[in-house]
């Protein structure tokens, strides 16, 4: 099929340590963090350059991929139209399942990207979806649908109804359907929930910082282990213009938001701008630290503002805007994701300057922390799902339309 990606587009190395093509050898040594040390327990891996990791053992074949859905303002059957995704999962048959909240269903798509069936309804009942919110894996070969109000759905690997329940709220006092996020490998579910924010009027705008709290917890709801409390992001809100509208407020935060999941026995957290990765058991006990050095590894890339394309500020709040991205500090990356091989892959934080054939690195750090590969995808995927040996994502087009890409992953 015809790709979006140039097969050996060079990207201009950020002056901040990150290596350019130049820089990087197959072969060669690999990146080493400047420093390894154990603090009470805990092994921190410090790196103050990304120059070294191997760029062409690991790498996607573009030639054989597939596209799940329809793009653009491609007329089709309705059943290829996805509405509004939230996730996709790779059956154990080859088949693709894909979660369409305005649909309230899941659409299961064969190897080939034809339609198959679709699976589920609206509704609160067994097997009915009311507010679908997510769609993950459930112990290697089952599906977990997360609906509102904490309420799980497992699927059997064929997408077919076995039960359905939601977290008792008696274990839960004062709090309002903590939001369940990812299962670990045991069944077990990460369960979260924000205990608080705090606004403060600014002479711009707006000022908010919250926290948020993570736990480990059975189906039923009882909690098994507490991961504790997090810095949740600092988020601002200023008067500003977007797509042309007049004035209204629009929020930004300029060192991203900090991410938390869990995948097979571990649970993840990365703070704002992803200056640090914490890796934790199921136990809740802090096993490991990646952290990048904020001074040596500075990035010049542009974060995201609010959601939206590029709101055009207005000049003041720009200025504000600057001062607060340099006084926060926009990290390396972008995002992160953990393979089910407990590989974790950075995306790099980038600008691609309107160009869609750009490529976005990905840099894979091993299970205990030490750099090895750095993969080319292409710059619109994202929630990405990588197995052995395949890359599932979803591609958004220039017209806001969702669709997943499934592509064949090769470790040599």
């Amino acid at each position: 099929m015809r790709t979006v990606i140039a097969a050996v587009t060079t990207l201009t190395a950020l002056g901040c340590g990150i290596s350019s093509d130049a820089d990087v050898q197959d072969g060669g040594s690999r990146a080493q963090p400047s420093s390894i040390r154990d603090s009470l327990g805990v092994t921190i891996l410090e790196y103050q350059s990304l120059e070294g990791a191997d760029t062409s053992s690991w790498r996607i074949d573009l030639a054989d991929s597939v596209r799940i859905g329809l793009p653009g303002l491609t007329d089709g059957p309705t059943e290829y139209h996805i509405g509004m995704t939230r996730g996709a999962v790779r059956l154990p048959d080859g088949r693709i399942a894909v979660a369409d909240a305005l649909a309230h269903t899941l659409r299961i798509f064969e190897p080939d990207g034809s339609f198959s069936e679709s699976v589920g309804r609206r509704g609160e009942g067994p097997g009915e979806i009311d507010a679908l919110r997510g769609l993950v894996r459930f112990g290697g070969d089952s599906l977990l649908v997360l609906d509102r109000q904490a309420k799980w759905t497992l699927l059997d690997g064929l997408g077919r109804f076995v039960r359905s329940g939601r977290l008792d709220m008696a274990y839960w006092p004062g709090i309002t359907y903590p939001a369940i996020m990812d299962p670990f490998a045991d069944g077990s579910l990460l369960v979260a929930h924000s205990p608080h924010s705090e606004s403060s009027q600014l002479e711009w705008g707006v000022q908010q910082i919250s926290t948020a709290r993570y736990y480990r917890a059975h189906r039923s709801g009882a909690v098994l282990a507490e991961f504790g409390t997090f810095p949740g992001g600092t988020n601002f809100m200023a008067e500003g213009q977007a797509f042309n509208l007049p004035y209204r407020w629009v929020s930004f935060s300029p060192g991203g938001r900090p991410l938390a999941l869990a995948m097979g026995n571990r649970f993840y957290w990365s703070d704002e701008g992803l200056w640090e990765v914490r890796i934790f058991t199921a136990d809740a006990i802090l096993e490991r630290i990646i952290r990048m050095d904020r001074e040596a590894l500075e990035s010049q890339a542009t974060p995201p503002l609010g959601g939206s394309a590029e709101p055009n500020l207005r000049p003041s709040v720009k200025q504000l805007f600057e001062e607060v991205r340099s006084a926060v500090g926009v990290g390396p990356f972008k995002t992160f994701v953990v393979d089910e091989l407990g590989n974790i892959w950075f995306r790099e934080q980038i600008d691609r300057d309107g160009d869609p054939e750009i490529p976005a690195r990905w840099y894979v750090f091993d299970p205990d922390g030490l750099l090895q590969h750095v993969v080319r995808l292409p710059y619109n995927w994202q929630s990405l799902s990588i197995g052995a040996d395949y890359v599932l994502a979803l591609d958004r087009d220039e017209f806001g339309v969702d669709t997943y890409m499934f592509t064949p992953l090769i470790r040599n």
